[in-house]
């Protein structure tokens, strides 16, 4: 009996031996293709060969025609026969707008635009998380009814304070303030303001900086070159005097 139930231990002890090998071979062979599958879609793409880093293929960015980006726009500075121009996609509720404006731009209009270099077109990209910014783009517009567009463009960025207060809420009661000091015609510029006249506009801006591969304010289109961002002054004279150039 002893001797049957020692051979009756030895082969389940062959047969559990058997059943690991198995195990551990399928397990490798299974890790194997993955790896393999990784490698095959880390080299794709790449024109490199494996150990690569996975990366997102990133989306081609659009081809940007500029001239098909000022068929409309919410006010506009410059020589009409300047040689450059200038598109810029700006939020009224962006600090990142605000200090753009604080610094580079009021740089490139005394030394660009007020020379009759570039000419800027503004366009309104209000950010979902900025629920102020529509309507300020909206007030800003009703201004322009009435010749005062950049003087309202400037008192809205210039009213939150300096840019490092960061994202800053917009009273709406601001407007009429601003109107008065401007001189406006109050009557026209509040049921402009109240009724909200130029909501499908801002949003055909919008709808259009999207279509041009914008996603965050400011973006600035010189000429066709994009430039993303509250970027220092010095990156917009290169931009500018590169275009410049071309030109002649």
């Amino acid at each position: 009996m002893a001797e049957k139930a020692i051979m009756i231990l030895a082969v389940a002890l062959v047969i559990s031996s058997l059943m690991l090998s198995l195990a551990v071979w399928t397990a490798g062979n299974t890790v194997g293709a993955g790896l393999a599958k990784i490698q095959i879609t880390a080299g794709s793409g790449s024109g490199s060969g494996s150990g690569q880093q996975l990366q997102p293929t990133p989306a081609p960015a659009p081809q940007v025609d500029y001239k098909e980006l000022i068929t409309s726009y919410a006010g506009v500075l410059g020589d009409a026969n300047a040689p450059v121009t200038i598109v810029e996609f700006s939020d009224y509720q962006c600090p990142f707008c605000r200090r753009a404006f604080e610094d580079a731009e009021k740089k490139v209009i005394e030394n660009y635009v007020n020379t009759g270099k570039v000419r800027i077109y503004f366009k309104d990209f209000p950010l979902s998380f900025h629920p102020d910014a529509p309507a300020a783009s909206n007030a800003a517009r009703c201004a322009g009814e009435q010749g005062k567009y950049w003087e309202m463009h400037d008192k809205i960025f210039v009213g939150q304070g300096p840019a490092e207060l960061g994202t800053v809420a917009i009273n709406a009661s601001v407007y009429t303030t601003y109107a008065k000091e401007l001189g406006l015609k109050e009557p026209q510029f509040t049921q402009c303001v109240q009724s909200d006249k130029y909501a499908s506009e801002v949003q055909a801006d919008t709808a259009q900086g999207i279509a041009a591969g914008v996603s965050g304010t400011p973006t600035f289109f010189v000429n066709n070159q994009q430039v993303v961002g509250a970027q220092p002054y010095e990156a917009f004279k290169a931009a500018i005097d590169a275009e410049l150039a071309k030109a002649g």
